[in-house]
């Protein structure tokens, strides 16, 4: 039998260290280029054939090193992401003294944790994808340490053998998945310290900062709704609503934050419709216009827009039903009048000089009517893009002096927000109040659900009425009409093949997998779990019903697997020569040897004797004592020994017993 090693051999070395960058490779994409590189040359110097375990000193430098390294990357050893990366450092660093069997088998058992904890970054399928891999060729390396010698098993038996090892503990996975009392919330929504991978749009807005979204096809949300759906055109997913200018960039204010003085009315919220929302770190939820059904946790600012306590650091479905129709027309405050026509001194004179003549026409043609006049300079403004010669494209010319007048009057090339920050800053300067609102518009419809991704992201603008309150204008469907009706991708083509319309397709065909793997796996929460019983006629499923069920399922799982293993220990190998001598049994067995798969190849011979020709029995003998010395004999990894494994096999497959009484042999099985 095979004797486990003390000291290891430098091809365990390799499967340990193959299975450590395994376990924290994830992890490397999160850390800085610096300490992954270290990372990356330690396992590299251990894995060096001519390895010498560096004197201790080193070890607790190198230890010391790395502590204090992640704590200045990140500011602290707290939370998701430096802990992460301080495990896997610590992993890397207790393979500096791996010299025996134990240090290799707790090396992989704790990269077996170190894969697990990814999932507190990303619950995804490839993720999912992963944790099998990094188990199964962990498991397989814990094989390989016990073996002294690999002669005559190859790498896909190894991996059979590791798969093996853990199909058992499927089923029973499945039924602790479904079966154990969850919380109300997720495990998963548990909140770090830090918010780290900030994506999608941002607080603010400057010229670039939504148009570099363009190249980004990940998905931002998915919309399903109930009943009739609205148009592209109408499909305006409000985000931030930015009234401060600086000349450049447009940010938020502190009074557009505070709660809604007025809400639309429940009873007239006729657009049904239900979010999955991905992570992206920041305090707001989309919805359309005008929310009157939201989340509990969230609420409704005095711009509409949807905050939450809390950053929305994993994925968040929730319901919404929106009034269309409902109208802002409450009388906006003197201090957000004047924030709504703040504009920075000394930019953008032509600009001024233009809105000043838009304004005295109007109040030429409309005397003392403040809304006509107002609607009057929109309407300007609009035929204004429309009529002189702009264009929407990605590129853009670099503002030299002020970016409104450079591009009103020079460039006229930019994307959404060179439209909506020039419109608002025109309509400001005609005394018109304004603000720019960023978010989403359109989606494609993927099937169940629309599928709205960062290409999508848009940027538009805000008039305020006297009797009409706050208006959406957006003036991008003045110069590009396409891309309000029919989405970004029909006015722009992405630059390079990976925006290739084939490959987006694929792109929404892998995110409808994505789509049911969000809904059935990553949202499966407590309500979820507390309708899993309702098709056995209980409505409800308690904790202390799940405890007895879930008890009840593992134990006659775990019987059948005990039963089943037993069973397949007798009948089933992995070894190709144990295999060929099982096979052989099977053919002594049907001639009336009375052998079993536990009898020693003694006993087979012994019990062979009497039922077999001499000659049979004579070529049966030396078979089995060529087997003895290759299977039970002190093996050596060498070819030659391989090769005469891989001939035995050969003839033990090819040997067919030949019966003292054949006939008798036949009369009798025919009578049974």
């Amino acid at each position: 039998m095979n004797r486990a090693p003390t000291e290891l051999q430098q091809h365990m070395v390799s499967w340990v260290m193959g299975a450590t960058l395994l376990s924290i490779l994830p992890h490397l994409t999160r850390m800085s280029p610096a300490l992954s590189v270290l990372l990356l040359l330690l396992l590299a110097w251990r894995l060096h054939p001519g390895f010498k375990p560096p004197h201790w000193v080193v070890r607790s430098a190198l230890v010391i090193g790395a502590v204090l390294l992640v704590f200045w990357l990140n500011g602290g050893i707290w939370g998701r992401l430096p802990g992460s990366q301080l495990l896997c450092a610590m992993v890397v660093l207790k393979s500096m003294e791996l010299q025996r069997r134990r240090d290799a088998l707790l090396i992989v058992s704790l990269g077996f944790f170190v894969a697990a904890t990814w999932f507190l970054f990303d619950q995804s399928m490839l993720t999912f994808g992963y944790l099998i891999a990094a188990t199964w060729l962990g498991l397989t390396s814990m094989i390989v340490l016990h073996r002294e010698q690999l002669q005559g098993i190859d790498v896909p038996t190894l991996f059979r053998q590791g798969a093996l090892l853990a199909a058992p503990a499927i089923p029973i996975a499945i039924a602790l998945f479904f079966l154990f009392p969850r919380l109300s919330t997720p495990l998963w929504g548990i909140q770090g310290g830090e918010l780290e991978g900030r994506t999608g749009l941002s607080d603010s807005m400057s010229p670039g900062d939504i148009s570099s979204l363009f190249l980004d096809d990940s998905p931002a949300f998915r919309v399903k709704f109930e009943g009739p759906v609205p148009t592209m055109a109408e499909r305006y997913w409000r985000g931030p609503v930015l009234w401060q200018f600086d000349g450049r960039r447009w940010t938020q204010i502190f009074y557009g934050g505070i709660t809604a003085k007025r809400e639309p009315d429940r009873r007239d919220a006729d657009l049904r419709y239900e979010v999955e929302l991905e992570p992206h770190q920041q305090k707001w939820i989309y919805a359309l216009d005008y929310p009157a059904v939201y989340p509990e946790e969230a609420r409704l600012t005095l711009d509409y827009l949807l905050r939450t306590k809390r950053p929305i650091t994993s994925l968040k479905r929730y319901l919404i039903a929106s009034d269309t129709d409902f109208i802002d027309n409450s009388a906006t405050s003197k201090t957000l009048s004047l924030q709504a026509l703040q504009l920075p001194a000394d930019t953008a004179p032509q600009a001024h000089a233009l809105a000043a003549q838009w304004r005295a026409a109007a109040v030429q043609a409309h005397p003392g009517q403040e809304s006509d006049q107002m609607r009057m300079i929109v309407n300007t403004a609009m035929s204004y893009f429309h009529e002189q010669p702009f264009f929407y494209r990605l590129e853009m010319i670099p503002a030299l002096q002020d970016p409104i007048d450079d591009f009103l009057f020079s460039s006229r090339i930019g994307y959404c927000e060179h439209y909506a920050s020039s419109f608002t800053y025109l309509m400001r300067a005609a005394g018109v109040p304004a603000r720019v609102v960023t978010g989403y518009q359109g989606g494609i419809d993927n099937g169940d659900y629309y599928l709205i991704r960062q290409s999508d992201a848009h940027a538009w603008s805000e008039v305020w009425i006297p009797d009409s309150g706050w208006t959406r204008v957006d003036p991008t469907s003045a110069v590009a009409p396409e891309r309000v009706t029919s989405g970004s991708r029909s006015v722009i083509d992405a630059p390079g093949w990976l925006h290739a319309d084939w490959l987006v397709d694929v792109r929404n065909r892998i995110d409808v997998m994505r789509y049911w793997w969000n809904r059935n796996v990553i949202s499966f929460d407590a309500k979820s779990q507390s309708r899993l019983l309702q098709p056995l006629g209980l409505n409800y499923a308690s904790h202390t019903r799940l405890l007895l069920i879930m008890l009840a399922t593992t134990t006659l799982l775990g019987l059948g697997l005990y039963f089943w293993l037993r069973r397949s220990e007798l009948t089933s190998t992995s070894d190709p020569l144990l295999k060929a001598w099982r096979e052989l049994l099977r053919r002594l067995q049907r001639v009336g040897v009375n052998c079993q798969y536990s009898s020693t190849p003694g006993e087979v011979l012994r019990l062979a004797n009497p039922q077999l020709q001499a000659e049979s029995w004579a070529q049966l003998q030396l078979l089995v004592q060529r087997f003895l010395q290759l299977r039970y004999a002190r093996q050596f990894d060498s070819p030659q020994i391989t090769l005469a494994r891989r001939v035995l096999r050969k003839r033990l497959q090819q040997f067919r017993p030949h019966p003292v009484h054949r006939t008798s042999l036949i009369f009798n099985r025919t009578s049974a």
